[in-house]
């Protein structure tokens, strides 16, 4: 505001350009750098398009992460998630956060559900928050997790991520999937976290590793297969 007065008072009424500059209360260089940045184009006017072309379409579900992702593979717009997550800051637009919520089913009263999680025979089991697959056993009461008899120290994340995909063995799960259920819909981030997980767990789990199998351009699943 003070460089507009200060260029309006020395073109319209013929003011010397020191004694504002005095008044204002910062140096010449000050005045012509923000001068510059005043009369410059916005670089960034096509790519504040997009995004909010982006954001309507997917109507506010969709935060700076996932815009960043959009505009890289359809558009090939290749911007950092940083300066996304700015501009949005600048535009006051933010992604709707979807509040999770417990659902219990019951069922038919009376009848025995099927154990699903017996894929493979007298390997697999779940009881009372126990899930057990070919020598990994992961408590959920307990927070504790063994692999052929070992306990493996695991981190928090790594923990939900490893019951997440022990829990829907067999099944392949996108990166968004996994985001959501384990780090939660209100997650600002690359889903690039993911696989930095996938890889300490690996590490943790030894012979065990190759029990999480990935799926190409897609995500990972738990899935064991014994050689015939």
């Amino acid at each position: 505001m003070k460089v507009i007065v200060i260029t309006e008072l020395r073109h319209d009424k013929n003011f010397q350009l020191q004694p504002l500059h005095e008044i204002a209360q910062f140096s010449r260089s000050t005045y012509y750098y923000i001068l510059k940045n005043l009369v410059k184009p916005d670089k960034y006017k096509v790519t504040i398009e997009l995004i909010m072309k982006i954001f309507k379409e997917h109507k506010r579900r969709y935060g700076y992460s996932r815009i960043t992702k959009t505009l890289r593979t359809e558009y090939n717009c290749f911007i950092n998630n940083k300066t996304v997550r700015r501009l949005m800051k600048e535009l006051g637009i933010a992604s709707r956060i979807r509040i999770k919520k417990y659902r219990s089913c019951r069922g038919i009263v009376g009848n025995i559900a099927k154990n699903l999680l017996k894929r493979v025979e007298g390997s697999i089991g779940s009881v009372d928050n126990v899930i057990q697959i070919d020598g990994i056993k992961i408590n959920r009461n307990k927070y504790s997790v063994s692999v052929d008899g070992l306990e493996k120290d695991l981190a928090p994340k790594e923990f939900e991520l490893l019951w997440y995909l022990m829990e829907n063995n067999g099944i392949a799960l996108s990166r968004d999937k996994i985001l959501n259920n384990v780090w939660g819909y209100d997650y600002f981030g690359e889903d690039r976290v993911v696989d930095t997980h996938i890889k300490k767990i690996r590490k943790k789990m030894e012979d065990k590793a190759s029990y999480i199998k990935t799926v190409v351009k897609y995500g990972y699943k738990f899935e064991v297969k014994h050689e015939k």
